[in-house]
C-alpha cells in the first residue's frame, strides 16, 4: 500500500466541541460528495472519517 508523505507545518489546535471550516478544491469536494452519496453519511461525517483514517496511515517526513 502506498503511503501519504507530508512535510511538517505548525498549526494551532482548536478547542474540543468547536466546529471548524476546512477549505478544499472543487475536485476534492466533488469526490467527497460522491463518497457521502454512496455511504449515506453527511459530508461532515464522511470528511471526518476520511481524515481520521488518513491520519492513522500517514507518514510525516522530517526536515532534512
Amino acid at each position: 500500500m502506498e503511503q501519504l508523505i507530508l512535510s511538517r507545518e505548525r498549526l494551532e489546535h482548536t478547542e474540543n466541541g468547536t466546529k471548524c471550516i476546512v477549505r478544499v478544491s472543487p475536485e476534492t469536494y466533488n469526490t467527497l460528495v460522491d463518497i457521502a452519496n454512496l455511504t449515506g453519511m453527511s459530508i461532515s461525517k464522511t470528511a471526518s472519517r476520511l481524515i481520521a483514517f488518513a491520519a492513522e496511515n500517514t507518514v510525516v517526513k522530517e526536515e532534512e
